[in-house]
């Protein structure tokens, strides 16, 4: 097992090791998993970072993602938040049998020729824009495994101001049940509490990912808002030892369940009255105020030049599984700061085909460069570079 934080973490701090390992499973959000895992990697251990295995696996059995959404984001978010190239990916039959190294191949073409060994993770800052207003969606980054401090009860205060683009301390990966399988109270029992603040009307999505164990374990789920039952999501546990029936049972069970919540502040509990684990996805929809903006950015640069991808954050495996299209974010604004006074080139990419489709320039203002977004529904690339001392 390659996953930095799944192990002793003093593994990757010896002095024989040259690279850190990770590999990253059935994140709803590939970009700011990988985007977050290598920050935190390059920041503790100062060593390459290259992610040995990454994917959607049977955990996510109603997932198909035939269009390949996740291995085109993980490709361009791994490499250019400051990973050691694209990942490498473990279902390379799925690759092959949708046609999809056209993904490989763009980024291929993009950072062909180019150098980034000299370059730095960009800290850009987003303007949103000034199209109809978007309430970008909350994706909880569930941890790899039940951090210490996430046994027993959590009230966690989710804030409406920002994304939530790191893990959050005391999320638990496992919702425990309240009993074991004796009947007995269980000690690792931990009822989640979300105080939450919708910028406007949405829903709580939850999607049970696991359900391993025998046909007389019970998951019970209670979904509770504002101390109203909401919903109950209830299954038996099934065990691997026939896998045709594990895949059938799972088919059945880990689907979406979605509750509306009004507008404003509400609590949220999740509570498993069970005796078998629950593992699940959590999304808050609509969540997050209109100023922040949908508009991710994630690139490489330093002074003079910057190689930057661009993803509306709606572009997700996940939110395309469930039916959901990206809204287009329109008017944005990026802004890199510390740059080097005078004339730059912005060459903009079609991260799909993998060409240059325009250029422009700019020059810098009080040292900072600007660049105006296009609308956007799904992701773009742009190399930046000085080209001269400005002033023309």
């Amino acid at each position: 097992m390659a996953a930095w934080d799944s192990q002793d973490r003093k593994l990757f701090a010896l002095p024989d090791l040259d690279i850190v390992l990770n590999e990253v499973y059935n994140a709803n959000d590939f970009a700011a998993k990988l985007a977050y895992d290598n920050a935190q990697i390059l920041r503790t251990y100062g060593k390459p970072v290259f992610v040995a295995e990454l994917g959607i696996t049977f955990e996510y059995i109603t997932a198909t993602d035939p269009n390949g959404i996740h291995i085109h984001n993980a490709a361009w978010a791994s490499a250019l938040s400051g990973g050691a190239g694209a990942p490498s990916f473990w279902w390379t039959s799925y690759i092959r049998q949708h046609d999809l190294l056209p993904h490989l191949g763009a980024f291929s073409a993009f950072v062909r020729g180019e150098n980034l060994a000299r370059l730095r993770p960009v800290s850009a800052r987003v303007t949103a824009g000034t199209g109809p207003p978007i309430h970008p969606d909350l994706i909880l980054a569930m941890p790899y495994q039940d951090p210490p401090e996430a046994r027993g009860p959590q009230t966690l205060r989710l804030s409406n101001r920002k994304h939530a683009d790191r893990e959050i301390r005391g999320l638990p990966r496992n919702l425990h049940g309240a009993v074991d399988r004796n009947g007995r109270p269980n000690p690792g029992h931990n009822p989640l509490t979300l105080e939450t603040d919708f910028a406007a009307d949405g829903a709580i999505t939850v999607q049970p990912r696991w359900l391993a164990g025998t046909e007389a374990d019970e998951a019970r789920l209670h979904i509770y808002v504002d101390d109203v039952l909401a919903k109950v999501i209830r299954y038996n546990g099934c065990s691997m030892d026939n896998w045709q029936a594990f895949l059938k049972r799972s088919r059945e069970v880990c689907v979406p369940t979605s509750v509306p919540v009004p507008k404003g502040r509400h609590r949220i509990r999740l509570d498993n009255r069970g005796n078998l684990f629950v593992n699940a996805s959590i999304e808050l929809s609509n969540y997050v105020v209109s100023s922040a903006s949908n508009l991710r950015v994630i690139g490489l640069g330093d002074s003079r030049r910057a190689l930057l991808w661009l993803q509306n954050r709606d572009n997700t495996w996940w939110r395309n599984e469930q039916g959901k299209r990206p809204r287009e974010v329109a008017g944005s604004r990026v802004t890199l700061a510390r740059m080097d006074a005078g004339a730059y080139e912005i060459e903009w990419w079609d991260t799909y085909r993998g060409v240059a489709t325009r250029r422009e320039r700019t020059e810098t203002q009080g040292g900072s460069l600007v660049l105006a977004v296009e609308p956007l529904a799904t992701d773009v690339a742009c190399k930046v570079r000085r080209v001269g001392p400005g002033g023309s």
